[in-house]
């Protein structure tokens, strides 16, 4: 499991008397703080401060090994976020996510900070628009609720969201589904904003 797979790495990390911090996102943020899945080979990590070339070495050691005993991929830390956000949007995703301090694994020499949960509903509305899957449905579901509670009870808007990390597309249907399971799960609405109309026809059942 990946559970297995991060204390291995913790150890191993501990081992060499090092202890670092990183932050979280992805399928693996879904595994380890929301449970809407018990495994994921994707793991996606951005250092929360930037690690030295010693303390990089020994991680990748560690992930190589860990990766021959449990599945988890090897390229942890040159992944799809750094081809696609500059360096300078990295360094501020991280900034607010240490800011945030949400720790979602702890142990032996490894900390994992889940990502900064606006990126979170950003990352999981762009899934959504390109293919709607129940797993990053209810995640996303989840993400809203945090973020809702955290302003008071006050829906986020559609504007709200496309401020939010810019660069990430996301679809005014994407949008509906979310807003339709939260109201489902909930009894209100988590985003308000979207095309109204579209609302009105769902609560009279004439769309999905």
């Amino acid at each position: 499991t990946l559970l297995k797979a991060l204390e291995y790495i913790g150890m191993k990390m501990a081992e060499r008397n090092m202890h670092i911090t990183l932050v979280v996102t992805g399928k693996a943020l879904s595994c380890l703080k929301f449970k809407s899945t018990r495994y994921t080979s994707e793991v996606s990590v951005l250092q929360a401060t930037p690690l030295t070339s010693r303390e990089y070495s020994v991680l990748a050691s560690a992930v190589r090994r860990a990766d021959q005993k449990f599945p988890i991929g090897s390229n942890w830390v040159h992944n799809d976020l750094e081809r696609h956000y500059s360096e300078e949007e990295l360094d501020m995703l991280s900034s607010r996510s240490i800011i945030q301090n949400d720790v979602v694994f702890s142990s032996g020499g490894l900390t994992l900070l889940a990502v900064d949960l606006c990126f979170a509903l950003k990352y999981n509305l762009g899934c959504l628009t390109q293919c709607l899957d129940a797993g990053d449905l209810e995640d996303t579901v989840a993400i809203v609720r945090r973020l809702v509670l955290a302003y008071r009870g006050r829906a986020l808007t559609r504007g709200y969201i496309a401020r939010c990390y810019s660069g990430i597309t996301v679809s005014d249907y994407a949008l509906l589904r979310v807003n339709a399971a939260y109201e489902s799960k909930y009894g209100s609405r988590g985003i308000c904003g979207v095309n109204d109309d579209f609302f009105k026809w769902r609560r009279e059942g004439r769309v999905d």
